[in-house]
């Protein structure tokens, strides 16, 4: 398959674009109907007729579990490091004490994206064919919208002898579901979201946390005027929002304006092109021409949060750890959380999942991967996993086992509470291309030789880009 340099090409495409437009103007319901019939007076009643009992068809998957101690799985996942550490222990474990004879093998691959091509020659034949993958929504509706070959998990969480004890909550459960299939089984969930630093803001005049997007708008332009004023030369222009252009921040900010889902007839439509996300990254635009927020040259924030050049970043909930390790090193005493982006309609926190996703393999291979799966889900084994990567549980016991973590970790803690009203990112496959298209265009947007006016040009292109792209990868 034809791999793109997705990033480079769109730059290139959408500089080329925006140049040219410049220079050219039931549950069913199982009750009984009907109340008890009234027997005539005159008449004897007839016996009922004596009824069939219904069949429950036997599920493709059920084998019988002596045929289980001949399978091996593979495995593969993307973590190195102490999740990869954790995961290795834990199948080990697994290896040793099941009852059933199944062994694991596991194969880091290294990275999210060797990942998904590593299970995509597997898939096509081209490799070793895994029989599970650590992964995320996206890449699991990805490989089976292109290949047909995931696992439908639905009729295992409900059955009655391999079903789950503890089931996620549903909105994580949501991310993965597709006509009615579910295409993996939550794991681990992380959230974009605001890092703010409270003892600065509140030297600005500013009691709370911003929880408007005029407020928001305020504090960040506060902090700006400040550095500006200080006589500090080299912290002039900083101050505000150390700006970025990641797809779930730069989304959640168009879902602060009430952006809406991706729509229409195809995995390919998104409808970027819209007042609401034209609203939202003029909003942001109009900020960086104000300098209340700003491009930094270092690739990450954590430094210039630490010496209050940011008032605010985006971040993910791993991150939290190495923000207060960075302030530790840099001997900062600020208080400081992680808080929702603002939005029009409330605050607002885009889900960052992590799934166990099973392929179709013979019916011995499916269920023993299932169990795997399912004994890797339990509250305990998730609540090591969420130490060791700083992501969070998704199941509710499992965070409860966390008590200690949460204590020796508040900004953690902050940020896993935002995970009670997270929304899910699009949940179809073509979102591993767009996100990186969306990137790319809101990177362009917030440029020095670009303004506002273009931004609606941006958009259009963005549109169009992601069905070009998305169909050369067989969307």
């Amino acid at each position: 398959m034809l791999k793109l340099p997705v990033r480079n090409t769109l730059t290139l495409l959408l500089a080329a674009a925006v140049l040219a437009g410049c220079a050219a103007p039931g549950t069913l319901d199982l009750t009984p109907q009907g109340g008890t019939p009234s027997p005539a007076v005159t008449e004897t009643l007839r016996p009922e007729p004596t009824r069939t009992p219904t069949v429950t068809p036997t599920p493709a998957w059920l084998v019988p579990e002596a045929e289980l101690s001949r399978v091996r799985l593979l495995v593969l996942h993307p973590w190195v490091g102490e999740s990869g550490q954790a995961l290795d222990q834990l199948a080990a474990e697994f290896n040793a004490a099941n009852t059933w004879g199944i062994q694991v093998m596991l194969e880091s691959t290294g990275s999210t994206a060797l990942l998904y091509d590593r299970v995509e020659q597997g898939l096509a034949g081209e490799g070793e064919r895994p029989h599970l993958a650590v992964a995320s929504p996206e890449q699991a509706f990805s490989w089976d919208e292109l290949s047909g070959q995931v696992a439908d998990l639905q009729p295992f969480v409900q059955d009655g002898a391999y079903g789950l004890e503890d089931p996620a909550g549903e909105i994580f459960l949501a991310g993965l579901q597709a006509d009615g299939r579910l295409l993996g089984l939550p794991l681990l969930a992380g959230t974009r979201a605001l890092f703010y630093n409270q003892t600065w803001g509140g030297e600005l005049g500013f009691a709370a946390p911003p929880a408007t997007l005029d407020e928001f708008r305020e504090q960040a332009c506060a902090a700006s005027v400040h550095n500006l004023a200080d006589g500090d030369l080299d912290n002039d222009g900083t101050g505000g929002w150390y700006a970025d252009a990641d797809a779930l921040t730069v989304l959640s900010w168009m879902r602060g304006f009430r952006q809406q889902d991706p729509g229409g007839s195809t995995g390919l439509e998104y409808g970027f092109d819209s007042p609401e996300a034209e609203d939202a990254l003029t909003f942001l635009r109009e900020m960086v021409d104000d300098s209340c927020a700003w491009i930094g040259r270092q690739p990450t924030a954590y430094e210039y949060f630490a010496n209050r050049y940011a008032l605010f970043y985006s971040g993910s909930l791993p991150e939290t750890l190495v923000q207060a390790r960075t302030m530790q090193r840099l001997g900062s005493e600020d208080v400081w959380t992680v808080i929702p982006f603002p939005g029009e309609d409330g605050p607002v926190a885009l889900l960052d999942q992590t799934a166990l996703v099973v392929f179709e393999g013979s019916p011995a291979e499916t269920l023993s991967a299932w169990l795997f799966a399912r004994w890797l889900a339990a509250p305990e084994r998730q609540a090591a996993l969420a130490e060791a990567s700083a992501l969070a549980p998704v199941s509710a016991a499992a965070l409860a086992k966390m008590a200690g973590f949460r204590s020796q970790n508040a900004q953690w803690s902050a940020g896993a509470d935002l995970l009670s009203f997270a929304q899910n990112p699009p949940s179809r496959g073509s979102w591993r291309v767009a996100r990186l298209v969306l990137e790319d265009a809101a990177w362009q947007s917030l440029q020095a030789y670009l303004t506002a006016e273009d931004i609606p040009f941006i958009l259009e292109q963005l549109d169009a880009t992601i069905r070009e792209v998305g169909a050369l990868e067989g969307y």
